[in-house]
C-alpha cells in the first residue's frame, strides 16, 4: 500500500500503525479508512514497517473485508480480541495511533496488550492526508458538483421553514447520488447570524435573507459551501455586506498558494474586513477538507499551519451584525495556485 509506505517514509521513529473503525455507520474514522480502504465497524487495522497490514474484525464484516481488503484478516469471536490484539502487537517497538480519535476503551486495551512505546501521531495522519492525489481531488469536484446541482435545484418560497428546506436539501443530494457531508444549516433573517445553526421551523417571510451552508459527500470525499439568497427586497445593507464578502473571497483566491502560512493568510484576511468596515467573525477563514469536513490546515490568526500543494480547502469569509449574517464559502483546489473546483 502507497499510502502506509509513506506514512512510515515520513515517519521513521514509528515501526507500526493502530487505527480502528467501531462505528461507521455514525461515523467513519478517516483515518481509517485512509489506510485500510474501507468503511466497515468492529474493526482494528494493525501495519508493520515492510509487512503485510491486519485487519482484526468481528465475523460481522469478515465476507465484505475478504472482498475488498488487501493483507491479512484475522476474524475474532467474543471474548477473544484482546488476545488477538496482543498477537497481532508482538515485536512493536513504537507504535503510532491518532489519540485524537482512540476511544478511551481501545486506548486502555492497546495498553494491556503490548510493551510498545504508544506515539499519538494524530499530527502525522492528517499532514499526510491534507496532500491529495488525482484519484481524491477528482472525489471532492465530483462532491462540489453535485452539492451545486442539488442547491440550485433547491426550491425555496414564502412559507417553507428552515427544517423543511433543510431535509429538502438532504433528499436532493440523496437523489444525486451523494448524502450530506453535514447537516445543511439554513437560516432566515436573524438566524442568519448564528455560524453554527441548527434550523427551526420558523417561516420564510419575504425580504428576508435566506443563508445556505451545506455539502455532499461522495465515495467519502466531502465538499462545502455557503451561499446567500435575497428573496424579494431585502435592506441594502445585507446586499452590500454579502457582496463584500464575496469580493473578500475573490481578493484571497490568487493568494493561497503552497507555501503559505495561514497565520498570514489570516491576517491579510483580517485586513480586507476592517477594510470594508466589516466586522471579524467569530471563526476563522476556513479549513481543510477532504475524508473530513474539517481537516489541515486550520486557518486562524494564531495557526501554524500552512497550505500544501495539492490540498483542497473550504474558504468561508464571513461577517455577523445584530440582525443577521453573511457567509459565502467554496471547495477550492491548490495545485501551484487556487481554484474553484
Amino acid at each position: 500500500m502507497d499510502r502506509l509506505k509513506d506514512f512510515f517514509w515520513r515517519t521513521p521513529e514509528a515501526d507500526s500503525m493502530l487505527l480502528a473503525s467501531w462505528d461507521a455507520a455514525s461515523q467513519v474514522d478517516a483515518n481509517f479508512q485512509y489506510y485500510s480502504g474501507l468503511t466497515v465497524d468492529r474493526a482494528t487495522f494493525i501495519a508493520k514497517r515492510d509487512s503485510e497490514p491486519v485487519l482484526l474484525l468481528s465475523p460481522l464484516n469478515a465476507a465484505l473485508a475478504k472482498a475488498e481488503f488487501k493483507g491479512e484478516i484475522s476474524v475474532f469471536q467474543p471474548g477473544e480480541y484482546r488476545k488477538l490484539l496482543s498477537t497481532h502487537l508482538t515485536g512493536c517497538r513504537k507504535l503510532a495511533i491518532a489519540k485524537s480519535s482512540i476511544t478511551a476503551t481501545l486506548y486502555d486495551n492497546v495498553k494491556k496488550a503490548t510493551k510498545a512505546r504508544i506515539y499519538d501521531a494524530s499530527n502525522d495522519f492528517v499532514l499526510q492526508r491534507a496532500t491529495k492525489s488525482a484519484a481524491e481531488i477528482s472525489l471532492v469536484k465530483r462532491a462540489c458538483q453535485i452539492a451545486h446541482k442539488a442547491f440550485k435545484d433547491l426550491y425555496v418560497r414564502p412559507g417553507k421553514s428552515e427544517d423543511e428546506l433543510t431535509h429538502e436539501l438532504s433528499a436532493l443530494l440523496y437523489e444525486l447520488g451523494a448524502e450530506p457531508s453535514f447537516r445543511p444549516i439554513i437560516g432566515f433573517g436573524s438566524n442568519s447570524r448564528f455560524p453554527h445553526f441548527d434550523g427551526t421551523s420558523r417561516r420564510l417571510k419575504r425580504n428576508e435573507i435566506i443563508l445556505v451552508d451545506w455539502g455532499a459527500k461522495f465515495k467519502g470525499y466531502c465538499s462545502d459551501h455557503t451561499r446567500c439568497v435575497f428573496f424579494g427586497s431585502p435592506p441594502n445593507e445585507q446586499e452590500k455586506a454579502y457582496e463584500k464578502v464575496e469580493q473578500i473571497f475573490d481578493s484571497l483566491l490568487p493568494l493561497i498558494k503552497p507555501g503559505i502560512s495561514s497565520k498570514k493568510l489570516s491576517q491579510h484576511y483580517h485586513k480586507l474586513l476592517t477594510d470594508a468596515e466589516l466586522p471579524l467573525p467569530p471563526h476563522g477563514l476556513g479549513h481543510g477538507i477532504g475524508l473530513d469536513v474539517h481537516e489541515y490546515p486550520s486557518f486562524t490568526r494564531n495557526s501554524k499551519d500552512e497550505v500544501t500543494a495539492n490540498s483542497t480547502l473550504a474558504i468561508e469569509p464571513a461577517a455577523y451584525f445584530k440582525d443577521f449574517g453573511v457567509r459565502y464559502e467554496e471547495t477550492i483546489v491548490v495545485k501551484r495556485s487556487a481554484k474553484v473546483l
